[in-house]
């Protein structure tokens, strides 16, 4: 899910001509020729190999995903869709009760604020910190978000069916339960699920574009507003917030999918989805721990991307 430089506010800056979309369709053939022979069977064979790790790096069990991909104009029916989920319950989205904590970052900013109304003030020598993440929670609690968050979240819903049978495809070929997902191999099982539904349906995007059509809607900048965006990444829920006076930026805060899987402790004490996830993970030699490195590394994470 790249935001490829041809992407602005309005559209994009060329016109797909005829080339560029046989270009295209070629091109997604052979991703979906790859995904389906090589990745899918492949992420089989290591779920085989690698059976330990379904018991390994489970998280809070709590979901986030903001949605993308809208299916129509308006926005209200998304290839996969927004959503919580608290204990395999779902609930619908409400970014308005988003928080961030900074008790135990480097930050000396207001802690539990809106991200709409937060502020970032950098406090290097503060006490009792260790991260320069910030701890986002939904309703104060920890949440995961990303491939594995995304797929529990659709397949709860039950509005995309193409995703409910690969779920359900994997979970008979691999002899698991859908609570088994969560864990490093099921967020591995997750990504390449979901990429397989993308790629199947950008083939179908891609046959309805139309040579030549205008790809851009001219825009003004009001003096004065706020504005909210939420999408995924491919690492999980994006979301920024951001307010204009006298037609330039005044504020904006970002909360990223990684600020979200690697935050610190809480003011609550709670600690952050990949902070739970290392819990109890079995070391086999302490001088090398490759089993705390893949319970990370199953989460993608970018700490560039999550610093504020």
């Amino acid at each position: 899910m790249p935001h490829v430089a041809s992407i602005i506010p309005g559209g994009a800056t060329i016109r797909v001509g005829g080339r560029i979309i046989a270009d295209c369709l070629a091109l997604i053939q052979r991703l979906r020729d790859f995904i389906e022979r090589c990745y899918i069977p492949d992420v089989l064979a290591v779920a085989s190999a690698y059976s330990a790790y379904y018991n390994i790096g489970a998280g809070p069990g709590n979901y986030l995903a903001f949605g993308v991909f809208h299916e129509d104009a308006a926005g209200t029916t998304k290839l996969l869709p927004s959503g919580v989920l608290t204990g395999g319950v779902y609930s619908a989205l409400d970014q308005n009760r988003i928080t961030e904590d900074v008790g135990c970052s480097w930050f000396s900013s207001a802690s539990g604020k809106h991200p709409l109304t937060g502020d970032t003030t950098p406090a290097p020598d503060k006490a009792g910190a260790y991260s320069w993440i910030k701890a986002p929670r939904y309703d104060g609690r920890v949440m995961e978000v990303g491939p594995l968050a995304r797929v529990l979240i659709a397949y709860q819903r039950g509005t995309n069916l193409a995703l409910t049978a690969q779920v359900d495809a994997l979970l008979q070929a691999t002899g698991r339960t859908l609570p088994e997902l969560n864990s490093v191999m099921g967020r591995h099982a997750a990504r390449a699920i979901e990429t397989k539904v993308i790629a199947d349906r950008c083939q179908q995007w891609i046959e309805q574009l139309t040579a030549d059509a205008i790809a851009f809607t001219p825009f003004t900048v009001p003096s004065s507003c706020q504005g909210i965006g939420l999408t995924e990444a491919a690492r999980g829920a994006l979301g920024h917030w951001m307010q204009v006076s006298g037609g330039l930026i005044s504020r904006y805060q970002c909360v990223v999918p990684t600020t979200w899987n690697a935050s610190p402790r809480d003011d609550r004490g709670q600690p952050g989805a990949m902070e739970q996830a290392l819990v109890g993970t079995p070391v086999a030699n302490s001088a090398a721990p490759v089993e705390t490195v893949r319970v990370v590394r199953s989460f993608d994470p970018c700490l560039s991307c999550a610093v504020h």
